[in-house]
């Protein structure tokens, strides 16, 4: 195969076939194969099949599913194998399974699945048919002087979210709060970015475009670049992310902790209520419920029973102390030039030769407190949240499977090990844990 892949998952998976024209499995053939899901030339989802991981280096793959005319993608029911996960993928003339041993393994496989060949219009969304079209488009740019008070509050709804429960509307801005929140210490050897960013030319109608920086052309910004740009944006608006989001899920869903004279997001249930990734990250700080400050995880939960409308305005500072790094590796496989501690996300170097210091990584971060120097930790990888308890080597696996170009969000190694600790005291906490 020929041109632009990227990589959204890649590993071991037993590869479940039959011989009957019906597709029963009542007699099914086993056999182990490295299976990768990547996207060709930005626009065609391709399920590559390999004998060995090193094959699929060389981009020769012995079979491949087009998974252009894709109609389901979900779990079997009734496994063909003992103790067993399945999930099955029905295509146009053809139904295939996979199996694995580990049922982590096979959500991870159909959320990533799903989520993609949905932004490809593969997939048709889960929304309810019988709703209405929203009103707007949803919002990303400044449009406004970011020093002037907020809007009167939008009525909802904007944007529809049905996992996030029957009446379940969102929308976010990116205003500044009628009293503005308190900024987080400086970080010592890492450049401020608490000026807000100038917004971007508004893009044409169904794209996203830049401007050359060589000629002044406009041209199409990737789906990869226009999610970094977003977020870059988001994290240097120190004023913080306006959104509204149901009642019935800010109560419960979300996991918060006490630490350095704030109060910060650690995971949420990802599982009940995996649209909230479109709204949140791990190591946003929540500044304020229905315009009242919060200084504690515990008056956050008050605040949020007092509410009685459906929606409850929420204003987080997103990631305050975060650093998004985009790179392109010249070459498949080329070394990120980062010393990792272990499986974990913490990063015990960062070469001074290497692709991340190349693309402005730092060397070391400013602690959360803002006191002394710390070691980054990862906390996403191509927009898509790391766990904060990863098994084995799975993020390893990740950083290698997601082609030539990487996206990278990492925070100071001692505000996420706060965020873990204190997790881990919350009962049932592995529910909470996003990835």
């Amino acid at each position: 195969m020929s041109g632009m892949r990227e990589v959204y998952r890649a590993g071991w998976l037993k590869k479940i076939t039959s011989d009957d024209k019906k597709k029963s499995f009542k007699n099914p053939r086993v056999e182990k194969v490295w299976m990768v899901f990547c996207v060709h030339d930005e626009q065609t989802p391709f399920l590559e099949q390999y004998g060995s991981r090193q094959a699929a280096a060389g981009h020769q793959p012995e079979f491949g599913y087009p998974l252009a005319e894709c109609y389901h993608v979900s779990a079997s029911i009734r496994p063909t194998l003992a103790s067993e996960h399945e999930f099955v993928i029905t295509l146009r003339q053809d139904v295939v399974k996979f199996s694995s041993s580990r049922s982590e393994v096979i959500n991870d496989w159909i959320s990533i699945l799903r989520n993609q060949l949905h932004e490809l219009k593969v997939l048709e969304s889960k929304s309810n048919l019988y709703s209405k079209a929203p009103r707007l488009p949803m919002q990303f740019g400044l449009q406004r002087d970011p020093n002037s008070p907020l809007p009167a509050p939008p009525q909802p709804p904007v944007l529809s979210a049905p996992l996030l429960g029957s009446s379940a509307h969102w929308t976010r801005f990116d205003d500044e709060p009628s009293s503005p929140l308190p900024s987080p210490p400086p970080l010592p050897g890492v450049p401020s970015s608490a000026a807000p960013l100038t917004p971007p030319t508004p893009p044409a109608a169904g794209g996203r475009v830049a401007a050359d920086e060589h000629d002044g052309a406009a041209r199409q910004l990737s789906l990869r670049e226009h999610q970094v740009m977003v977020l870059r944006r988001e994290i240097a608006h120190r004023p913080g992310v306006r959104m509204m989001l149901p009642r019935r899920t800010v109560s419960g869903a979300l996991a918060l902790v006490d630490g350095f004279g704030a109060v910060w997001l650690a995971g949420w249930r990802w599982k009940e209520q995996p649209a909230l990734a479109c709204a949140l990250h791990v190591g946003d700080r929540i500044a304020s419920v229905a315009g009242v400050a919060v200084t504690s995880a515990a008056e956050f939960g008050r605040l949020v029973k007092q509410q009685q409308a459906p929606v409850v305005e929420l204003v987080v500072q997103r990631m305050p102390h975060a650093i998004v790094v985009a790179m392109k590796r010249e070459h498949e496989g080329q070394p990120l030039g980062l010393v990792r501690d272990g499986a974990t996300g913490e990063l015990l170097q960062v070469l001074p030769d290497g692709l991340a210091a190349s693309h402005g990584l730092p060397a070391r971060s400013g602690s959360a407190d803002g006191l002394s120097l710390c070691n980054w930790y990862i906390t996403e990888v191509n927009s898509r949240a790391v766990s904060l308890f990863s098994k084995g080597d799975e993020l390893g696996s990740r950083l290698a499977a997601v082609g030539r170009d990487i996206s990278l969000v990492v925070q100071p190694a001692d505000l996420v090990k706060l965020l873990k600790r204190q997790l881990k005291a919350i009962r049932g906490y592995k529910q909470y844990v996003v990835q």
